[in-house]
């Protein structure tokens, strides 16, 4: 009999887990393969993964390293801004503006200021 290859399935957030565990979508593809799965840490919808056979457990993303991930994703962003149809809107979107900040609602101007 021939052994089924693994595959190893890295759930990453909440919303990988209700768009792919809670609706049964590997179901076809652990029948096939032998299939793993580890989530990372931050997920909040615990009980559906654990109670997977195949669950090995959970991963942690050391926070210095996501910051690095972050600023270099930013560098390459900037740098390759030419080529990207998207990067007004997002640049846009992620920096202050002063119009913005002073929009209703009222009760969170304050708040808006301060991240002014």
């Amino acid at each position: 009999m021939k052994e089924k290859e693994k595959i190893l399935i890295v759930i990453p957030g909440d919303l990988y887990v209700r768009n792919y565990i809670l609706t049964n979508v590997f179901s076809e593809l652990e029948q096939l393969y032998e299939c793993d799965f580890i989530a990372s840490e931050e997920i909040t919808i615990r009980a559906s993964l654990e109670s997977k056979s195949s669950f090995r457990g959970y991963y942690i993303v050391d926070s210095k390293m996501k910051a690095l991930h972050q600023r270099i994703f930013n560098l390459m962003m900037w740098r390759y801004r030419n080529r990207s149809t998207s990067f007004l809107f997002r640049s846009n979107r992620t920096a202050p503006d002063f119009k913005r900040s002073i929009k209703a609602p009222y009760y969170r101007a304050p708040f808006r200021l301060l991240k002014w």
